[in-house]
Order: structure tokens, then sequence, then C-alpha cells
């Protein structure tokens, strides 16, 4: 969470985020309280197992696409791919973000696939135990990189060196 908190404190004042409808509880906590709430973004959930459902959803101030693909809980699945070409066709700027935590890096990389930046809960299946209580956020780009980075450490959203050990 304190990973994708980052990634939202990045967005511009006024900012549209569009999130799969299917998301997380912790993520879709957030935006519906804090992120709506509390920063006033505008946040608008959808069913992402359909292109055209985002494409229809988007705005001109639509700066986030949160895609949870397969879904936590009930496994849906999105077209990593064709969403991204999508969603950089109607607005290059959008930030594309995959929360690839259920699949993990092992079975898929939405890097590849056309995402700006992946999330992932290393508390899961990458931790194996719940040994370790974290996300990681991957991009592959130095200033979105800079971005995300200073807003975590500002925020307070890093891990303590013993947990990245």
């Amino acid at each position: 969470m304190g990973g994708f908190v980052s990634l939202v404190h990045t967005l511009p004042h006024g900012s549209h985020i569009i999130c799969a409808d299917d998301v997380y509880g912790g993520t879709s906590r957030y935006l519906n309280f804090y992120a709506t709430d509390r920063f006033k973004y505008e946040v608008d959930f959808v069913d992402m197992t359909e292109i055209k459902n985002v494409e229809a959803a988007m705005k001109s101030n639509t700066n986030l696409v949160f895609i949870e693909s397969p879904t936590n809980p009930t496994l849906k699945l999105t077209d990593i791919q064709g969403m991204c070409a999508m969603v950089k066709k109607k607005n290059p700027e959008c930030i594309i973000c995959g929360d690839n935590t259920f699949a993990t890096p092992y079975l898929q990389s939405p890097l590849e696939l056309g995402c700006d930046i992946v999330d992932n809960s290393v508390s899961k299946y990458i931790g194996g135990h719940s040994d370790v209580i974290m996300g990681v956020l991957t991009v592959k780009d130095q200033a979105m990189f800079d971005k995300l980075h200073h807003a975590a450490k500002s925020a307070g959203a890093n891990p303590s060196p013993f947990d990245c050990y």
C-alpha cells in the first residue's frame, strides 16, 4: 500500500483515476476514503475485463489507470497489452500501473505488456510466508523512479533496512 499511496501522491491535483472494480480491498479503501474524500481526486471503478469499459470512462484529466490482473479476490483478467495500447493511444501521458501480486513476476511481466509501473505485494507469493510485509514498485523510467522515490521518502512509505535485507 505504501508504494500505491506514493504513486497516487505523484498525480496532479484534480486528477481522474480509473481503477479495476474488483481491486484489493486496501486499494479500494484508500481510493474511496482518502483519495476522493480527503485529496479530492476523482475515481471511477471499472470492470476491466472489457477494454471498451475503460475507454468509455477515460476523461481529459485521467492521469492513472490502475489494472489488477488477475484481481483479488475473484481473479478477473484484463488484456493488459490491449488495455495499455488503448490508454496510450487516447492519452500518451496517462500512467498505467499494473498490480501483479497474484501472477507474480515469475508468471507475468506487465512492464513488457505496456505498463509504466508494476506493483507487487512482497508479503504474498514473493515473500512466501508473510514474513516480510512490504510492496515493491518496478518502473522502466528514471524520471518516474525519481518522483516515486521522493513521494515514498516524504510520506514515510519506505521499508526498514532489516526488512529489505
